[in-house]
């Protein structure tokens, strides 16, 4: 998306399909900034929820909340949603959105009751197809996958994929190429934004950093699959050579294999040389940001879009980046001599080649960059539009059902 003008949508109702409303993934403050940014747009929205969490108030602020009497409470358990229930909820809305894989099923059932579209925004590979993916990604193959949702004969209106890589997954795996668009992740710039010199003092203070050194930064899963062993090795050579700089990392092992994640960390955090600062979770990571002078991105599996990289550029920091998965979508022209290959030689040399640049300079290029295509407007924008293509394209008959024919979807 390259504009961000927003459609005319006045009056019009969403009902949004969730699960717990707490700020733990980022797949969950997504949604709620999608929605905040269409209620500013004079949408109404419904919201269907399984658990409340810290998110709810501001859920609150911009819908009418439902929390649903039953529903899964793992990818397990999912087909526990009360059919009825969510039926009423959406009853009055002109086209339901859902991010979640394992609910849209249910939130086909219940919109094909009130003949209302739906819409699915794909944020994650087709984990249910993969074959060598489980070796890399533990515990998401268990959600039963819905031909009616995910196959040539889909019954969905229409699906948002976070990049043209994770689409081309989609539509190989199946899903009709004519109902997947690309609409990119975006941030909110007033909240990821540059520091001004007290900020970046202050918090490179927290770590024992001053002015003069140069703090690398990691925020991820510590998880071998996100690379951080190879930053880790690649920072060891650096700074031995160079007593300025400091690596810290922001992020807590994996959940989908608790056991191995905490032993892969201990691990990784025995072999670290002591510039290495580790944080764990941080809920404040738009802060750390701020006192970063570079962060790396160090993936080895393919990552379906990328959100760090947009949230440090948009905070002023440049990014090197794995050239995996959805990640060469954002840094393009310029900015694509900062992709490298995830493994500690590359990454050690391109961190080498990116501290010897004027890192001010390139982190107002980042940002800039960010402003011009990957803002939550921008998102927003093209998430509207996709809403208003569903309802147009439903028509007064209704969406297409299994004896009817379908209207003509959103193009690609």
């Amino acid at each position: 998306m390259t504009g961000a003008s927003s459609p005319a949508s006045p009056g019009r109702r969403v009902a949004f399909v969730a699960e717990e409303l707490h700020s733990s993934g980022g797949l969950e403050l997504f949604e709620l900034a999608i929605a905040e940014s269409l209620a500013r747009r004079g949408w109404q929205l419904e919201l269907s929820y399984r658990g409340d969490g810290d998110l709810l108030e501001r859920w609150q602020a911009v819908a009418t909340v439902h929390r649903r009497s039953a529903g899964g409470a793992s990818t397990d358990d999912a087909g526990a949603v009360d059919a009825a229930e969510l039926a009423a909820v959406v009853a009055g809305a002109d086209v339901v959105y859902c991010h979640w894989v394992h609910l849209m099923g249910h939130s086909l059932d219940a919109a094909r009751a009130h003949g209302i579209p739906v819409v699915g925004h794909l944020h994650l590979p087709p984990f249910h197809l993969r074959e060598g993916w489980r070796a890399l990604v533990k515990g998401r193959h268990r959600w039963r996958m819905d031909p009616r949702v995910w196959s040539k004969r889909s019954e969905i209106d229409a699906f948002a994929a976070v990049s043209d890589f994770t689409r081309g997954q989609w539509v190989r795996s199946g899903v009709p190429a004519s109902r997947v668009r690309t609409v990119h992740n975006g941030v909110d710039p007033t909240v990821y934004r540059p520091a001004d010199p007290d900020e970046r003092r202050a918090v490179r203070a927290e770590v024992g950093a001053g002015d003069d050194d140069v703090v690398i930064g990691y925020v991820g899963r510590i998880d071998r699959v996100k690379g951080i062993h190879h930053l880790v090795d690649a920072h060891r050579e650096l700074a031995a050579t160079d007593a300025r700089l400091r690596l810290v990392v922001i992020g807590a092992p994996t959940r989908d294999d608790v056991e191995g994640g905490e032993r892969f960390a201990r691990e990784l955090q025995a072999r670290s040389p002591a510039s290495v600062t580790w944080l764990g979770k941080r809920r404040d990571v738009d802060r750390w940001y701020r006192g970063f002078d570079a962060l790396v991105v160090p993936s080895e599996w393919d990552e379906p879009f990328g959100l760090v990289v947009v949230e440090a550029m948009a905070s002023g920091v440049p990014v090197l980046a794995s050239r995996r998965g959805g990640i060469p979508e954002i840094l393009t022209g310029p900015l694509a001599r900062w992709l490298v290959e995830p493994a500690a030689d590359s990454i050690r040399d391109g961190l080498a080649r990116l501290l010897a640049e004027d890192l001010a300079a390139l982190g107002r290029a980042a940002r800039a960059h960010v402003l011009d295509r990957f803002t939550v407007d921008h998102t927003a924008t093209g998430v509207e539009r996709m809403l208003l293509d569903a309802i147009d394209a439903t028509g007064p008959a209704g969406p297409a059902g299994p004896s009817a024919p379908r209207a003509t979807g959103p193009r690609a």
